[in-house]
């Protein structure tokens, strides 16, 4: 299963089925930090590492450094079932 399974995987909705929902008390940083990886893990495997670094992938390095550096100012760092996990 890839990346982009795995997270669609914990962004389902609660349904009929039993699908896999967010759980712990932030479920909204949890999507957010989902998307991130998503982001991260696209614009990675569109680059071949022999050539340099792309512009977009430096983009993204730096949103989701910029965004993970003000959640631990504003939380600090926290144990996994405080930003979610799923069953």
């Amino acid at each position: 299963m890839s990346h982009k399974q795995k997270s669609s995987e914990l962004l389902k909705t609660p349904g009929a089925s039993g699908n896999q929902t967010l759980r712990g008390t932030r479920p909204a940083l949890q999507r957010e930090l989902v998307l991130m990886a998503d982001a991260d893990q696209d614009v990675r495997l569109r680059w071949n590492p022999a050539d340099p670094m792309p512009q977009e992938v430096a983009a993204v390095d730096m949103h989701n450094l910029v965004r993970l550096k003000q959640i631990l100012h504003q939380d600090g760092f926290r144990p996994p079932p405080w930003w979610g996990t799923t069953e």
